[in-house]
């Protein structure tokens, strides 16, 4: 009777977990690079079995330990496969160059899983020291008795890695965890895309200072604990559903602001447990329904916020709650500037909150009727893409798109990698797969591969590109052209592959993408051209030239030098950027488009933003430091004005230059952050510059700004937080930061605000098309 119980549970668990939306099946055409675990290899004569039963430790850690640590890649076909053992992936080496980078372990969505059946309290899969790596369509069954389904630790940096397309389930401790030991690391920059999180203590644990700059999109979790949890990490949510979380959506005890944007709550006890010290919250578009907690769906603490088109709705039992709750917390303690100014700061617009809020202060309210229309998102609204289509784009919501058929330019058109001329093979392979279409793929399997002869991209549904970034190429044609000119394709994705130093050539370009008179589109997802960590403006990279109205270009995630030459009548969406010079110049008056990021980190740069011709640009989060110049805005008189909207997650005390710009500069919720804890930051004007400059919940952290008083640079500010450098004294910060007049900036936050909504909208339609 017990066993049959045990199968009805099981059978009944299963349907009920099945009822909810579920990563995709992904039926891939597997290609010529990829290790297949459930082949046996002359290395070994150990294959994995996948049946559940079979104990398939041994054949995936060989797997792991075999294939090629730079952009290799370990295939699991559809399966179960039963581990007893933690597997172990990375190095504990410091040195960065014998790291594994480009690696990738891919399975097949929802028909693979790892199963956990070892003992109690152990990560399933522990990553160290890895780089530049992917994790794609794999679920992990911690079976309530895993610590973690991945574990990520040391040694030294371990950064820019993404899953895609994941499970994460039934772990004790945390889903992903940025380490249950430390070894000397920091897990920056990953992405999280299209993965379900279930049953697990806390989702995603971000646990430790350094663990910074991780965006998190289109996921779901359910019945967690705490969804997302940092402890000195920071993060950027969006388009994310929750339910049912015990404890809350999210606890953020962050070093660095995090972003929540667009992210559906119903039936959790909190949406936001704030305990922020010493930066700000950020909250656009989310819908919260049913919430449990009679303190309130947001607790926020004395650090400002920002928190605009937003719903808030409890459960019925629970109508009397509170929508947002102020309260102060031991972690504002942390930092003396707080005491100095206790007062709660709520920058509101177009909020709905039923409930209404308590202890409420200083309210700042901006609402008005929005030029673009409402996302239509409620509290019950899924993100999670459910099934997959081989094409480049899709009208279809919850589809996500893969490649389809495979033109291999190794297998079947004889490249052969290396110093060796490889332009004939490359081109046939293009000729081919734009004839075929339907999503058909140029696919360059992980190594090194020379070009002599610009290639050109054009032509409807298709892709171009390889492994990850252990694909690597080189030009060495003509001086001063490009290894690609991207021409005004209709459809056409560039994944997966970097450039590198063309034999040491600075000339030249890696991309050069031009528009044309017909409606075009392009997606680059996992792109690096050059200006990684090196101050090297303009220098080869990513150039967009003469994109027009009939242009869209939409990357997911990039990486070098961008430049951007008269393409603002064009609609341009970024959505994570890495590293490298942002420059957007050109005369051209059209300027009816857009050109976004969603998020970038720049460091190291000179400069990291540099705008030029008073274009505008608009970044909804920004990460800096470590540059050599941190802006160059430059323009003049002549031509229209221009505006600036950045979300400036964290800025340090570098050089700030305005030469001849006319228009508007807004920071929202700028944290001032010096590593020594006393900087000033101050902006130059030059050349007849002309600008309204207004920061709205800015977190001073130790830190003051300065800036010209001769009438060029009129500085207002609104809802400041924090206290001023050691060099300055509090009476004086508080005066020159105080509170505007709400009426005097109306108009600058509201257009900064119709520039994010801008934003949001793109998102929704680029990413989660015809969601309902």
């Amino acid at each position: 009777m017990k066993n049959i119980n045990s199968i009805i549970f099981t059978l009944s668990l299963s349907v009920s977990l099945f009822a909810a939306p579920q990563i995709p099946s992904i039926p891939w055409e597997v290609r010529s690079d990829w290790m297949d675990v459930k082949t046996p290899h002359t290395w070994n004569n150990v294959k994995a079995v996948g049946d559940g039963v079979a104990d398939d430790t041994a054949a995936l850690q060989c797997a792991l330990a075999a294939v090629p640590h730079e952009g290799g890649t370990v295939y699991l076909p559809p399966g179960r496969y039963r581990i007893t053992e933690t597997l172990f992936y990375g190095t504990y080496q410091l040195d960065s160059t014998t790291r594994p980078r480009g690696f990738s372990i891919i399975g097949c969505g929802r028909d693979t899983t790892i199963v956990w059946d070892g003992p109690a309290d152990q990560p399933m899969l522990r990553l160290t020291g890895i780089l530049q790596s992917r994790i794609i369509g794999v679920q992990f069954d911690a079976a309530e008795k895993a610590s973690s389904c991945i574990d990520m630790g040391g040694p030294g940096f371990q950064s820019h890695n993404l899953f895609r397309h994941c499970a994460f389930m039934n772990a004790r401790q945390a889903a992903i965890m940025t380490s249950r030991v430390k070894i000397n690391t920091s897990c920056t920059e990953h992405r999280i895309e299209n993965c379900l999180f279930e049953n697990s203590g806390i989702g995603i644990f971000l646990s430790h200072f350094n663990d910074y700059d991780c965006v998190i999109s289109g996921c779901e979790f359910r019945d967690c604990g705490i969804a997302v949890r940092t402890n000195k990490g920071n993060f950027y949510a969006r388009d994310c559903h929750f339910e049912r979380s015990k404890t809350a959506d999210f606890q953020t005890f962050c070093e660095h602001t995090p972003s929540i944007r667009r992210c559906t709550s119903y039936g959790s006890a909190h949406f936001l447990l704030q305990e922020n010290p010493h930066c700000a919250t950020v909250v656009q578009d989310c819908h919260i329904g049913g919430f449990t907690s009679p303190d309130g769906a947001i607790l926020q603490n004395v650090v400002p916020a920002l928190i605009f088109d937003t719903s808030i709705k409890p459960a019925d039992s629970n109508v009397n709650a509170p929508a947002v709750a102020f309260r102060h917390t031991d972690t504002e303690k942390l930092v003396g500037g707080n005491m100095l100014n206790p007062d709660f700061k709520l920058v509101s617009a177009n909020n709905v909150f039923a409930g209404g809020m308590k202890n409420a202060q200083r309210v700042f309210d901006f609402s008005n009727a929005s030029q673009y229309p409402v996302s239509g998102l409620t509290p019950r609204t899924s993100f999670l893409k459910t099934e997959v289509a081989h094409a480049v784009r899709t009208d279809k919501p919850y589809v996500a798109v893969i490649p389809g058929k495979i033109f291999d330019v190794k297998r079947d058109y004889g490249a052969k990698g290396g110093e060796a001329d490889d332009t004939a093979a490359f081109q046939a392979a293009i000729t081919a797969a734009k004839a075929h279409g339907h999503g058909a793929m140029v696919y360059i399997p992980h190594g090194h591969y020379t070009v002599r002869q610009t290639l050109e991209l054009d032509g409807e549904d298709w892709y171009f590109g390889g492994s990850g970034l252990g694909t690597t190429l080189s030009w060495y044609g003509e001086e001063g052209h490009a290894l690609l000119h991207v021409n005004s394709p209709k459809s056409l994705g560039i994944i997966d592959l970097q450039f590198m130093r063309m034999g040491g050539r600075r000339d030249g370009k890696d991309v050069l993408h031009t528009g044309g008179a017909e409606d075009s589109y392009t997606l680059y997802d996992n792109v690096r051209g050059h200006g990684w960590l090196v101050a090297e403006p303009d220098v080869r990279g990513l150039h967009f030239e003469n994109l027009g109205p009939h242009d869209v270009v939409h990357s997911i995630a990039t990486y070098g030098n961008m430049v951007f030459k008269n393409c603002a009548a064009a609609t341009i969406l970024i959505d994570s950027h890495y590293e490298g010079t942002m420059h957007v110049k050109g005369e051209n008056p059209n300027r009816n488009g857009i050109t976004a990021f969603q998020f970038a980190l720049l460091e190291i740069c000179n400069p990291c933003i540099w705008v030029e011709d008073n274009n505008s640009l608009v970044m909804t989060d920004f990460y800096n430091e470590q540059c050599i110049t941190l802006y160059r805005i430059m323009g003049n008189a002549a031509l229209p004005s221009g505006r600036i909207s950045l979300g400036s997650i964290k800025v340090e005390n570098r050089p700030r230059i305005v030469d001849g710009y006319h228009g508007q500069i807004t920071l929202l919720y700028p944290q001032y952050y010096n590593n020594n804890l006393n900087g000033v930051a101050t902006w130059q004007t030059q050349n007849g510059a002309s600008v309204d400059y207004l920061e709205v919940a800015s977190y001073y952290y130790q830190h003051s700004l300065e800036w010209p008083q001769d009438g060029s640079f009129r500085a207002c500010f609104l809802a400041t937080g924090g206290s001023p450098a050691k060099t300055e004294t509090v009476e004086h910060f508080f005066h020159t930061h105080a509170d505007a007049s709400v009426d005097e900036i109306r108009a600058q936050i509201q257009a900064t605000l119709e520039d994010f909504r801008r934003v949001g909208l793109l998102d929704l339609q680029l990413n989660h098309p015809g969601l309902k």
